[in-house]
């Protein structure tokens, strides 16, 4: 079906389309590559050895470059749609223990819109720990399931805002993660939250002057968490919390004298 100029013009000023960054597309809302590279910046020099997993068209990485870092690498499934023409990309599936694949240490790891896609989230921060210098910072952004359009939905629905059936089936968003969830899951693997914000949005300008009062409440009410598509974490290599790994309800397991079963990983 094809649509008019004015139809695509009307349409644009309900939603946004995709964000292009110096003619590479940004796989992420509006304004979140730019939020993340503010974010690191205020508490990172630019450093040599940077690692972008899941870097697609390597916008992010072009943003980081003009930022004055170097040393860039990158990582993701399609390797054709680098733009990059000298940043090395290595085609690597990120639900395996990919650390063991590189023989060298980065001083920022950077996973945007990438993480609500892996079976194991946990498993990610494992490797990333692995292949972070010990003062290194990892980047992460995923979906704000703590947007307001989000708070409404769950309670209208019960269902995670960007984790429908129609999500999972198109973009296999399979891994929604709250703040308490993504602080606690970081602190547990090794990595003391350093700063979090949220930024982006696909909204136009039409929905945003329509939905501005309800935007509001939500805002009044919710915090500052309820805006922005978007969650941004930043989060230095620390000393893993292994409390966060034995339940207080259920330490009582520790006195069995039989051995735990496990199979293979």
């Amino acid at each position: 079906m094809l649509f008019t100029k004015n139809e695509i013009h009307m349409a644009a000023l309900w939603r946004r389309e995709m964000e292009f960054y110096k003619g590479m597309i940004v796989g992420c809302a509006p304004g979140t590559h730019t939020a993340a590279v503010k974010l690191i910046a205020k508490h990172m020099k630019a450093r040599e050895g940077v690692l972008d997993c899941g870097a697609r068209s390597g916008s992010l990485l072009a943003r980081l470059r003009e930022a004055g870092f170097g040393d860039l690498n990158a990582i993701d499934l399609d390797i054709s749609e680098l733009k990059l023409a000298d940043v090395p990309i290595r085609r690597i599936d990120l639900n395996t223990r990919f650390a063991a694949l590189y023989d060298r240490k980065f001083n920022l790891i950077c996973c945007s819109d990438v993480l609500e896609h892996l079976d194991s989230p946990r498993q990610f921060f494992q490797q990333a720990f692995e292949l972070l210098e010990n003062d290194g910072l990892l980047c992460i952004t995923v979906p704000n399931i703590g947007f307001w359009h989000g708070r409404l939905k769950f309670a209208i629905q019960g269902e995670h805002w960007g984790f429908g059936e129609r999500n999972y089936r198109l973009q296999r968003h399979i891994s929604p993660i709250t703040y308490d969830a993504m602080r606690m899951t970081m602190a547990e693997n090794g990595f003391e939250l350093v700063d979090a914000v949220t930024a982006g949005s696909f909204a136009g300008p039409l929905q945003k002057v329509l939905l501005a009062p309800l935007a509001g409440l939500f805002r009044a009410v919710g915090g500052p968490r309820a805006l922005g598509e978007t969650s941004l974490y930043l989060a230095r290599k620390s000393v893993p919390n292994a409390d966060l790994s034995r339940p207080v309800h259920y330490r009582s397991w520790e006195r069995e004298t039989m051995p735990v079963e496990k199979g293979s990983n």
